[in-house]
């Protein structure tokens, strides 16, 4: 039941229509699937909005995602067991995205701790408009080619995803 507002879920049937599994978001206000895509790979991609506070973690652990004032974006990977959440295993701190909001060019600047092998922008819903495969050294570049809004940028090393940033384009 929602603390507060609405809350949503994920549920999968089986083929003679029994519960697979049923995934709720938990937030403490109100939170919304906006698009949910299924990869070759049987991988979830959920993207969604969320205020206050939100649970991530479909498992039993937690993984609290903090609403930067107001309403704020989510874009989530689950993997088909439903057990968890890919998690960042660095601190935001170890990297810098800028200019943000950006007219299309960015850079990001990076530890030599984790070496970006890939970068994956996503649109707001959570379709792939762009993949690199940067330069080694500690700054990066992308390009914004599409629409002005928002961007979900992924940084992956050579263990899997380090992180999720947003940029805006103006």
């Amino acid at each position: 039941a929602p603390d507060n507002g609405t809350d949503a879920f994920l549920v999968e049937f089986t083929a003679d229509g029994s519960l697979a599994w049923s995934y709720g978001l938990g937030s403490t206000a109100t939170d919304e699937v906006v698009d949910l895509h299924s990869s070759s790979e049987g991988l979830l991609y959920v993207t969604g909005l969320f205020a206050d506070e939100v649970d991530l973690d479909p498992g039993t652990s937690e993984w609290i995602a903090t609403a930067n004032g107001g309403r704020d974006i989510f874009l989530q990977k689950i993997d088909p067991i439903i057990s968890h959440i890919e998690n960042p295993r660095i601190n935001a701190e170890n990297r810098f995205l800028y200019p943000n909001p950006t007219d299309g060019l960015f850079y990001i600047r990076s530890s030599n701790e984790h070496i970006i092998k890939s970068l994956v922008i996503r649109n707001q819903l959570g379709q792939v408009v762009n993949v690199y495969a940067p330069q080694n050294g500690p700054v990066q570049q992308g390009r914004l080619t599409g629409p002005s809004g928002l961007y979900l940028v992924e940084l992956y090393d050579q263990e899997g995803l380090l992180q999720t940033l947003k940029i805006l384009k103006q």
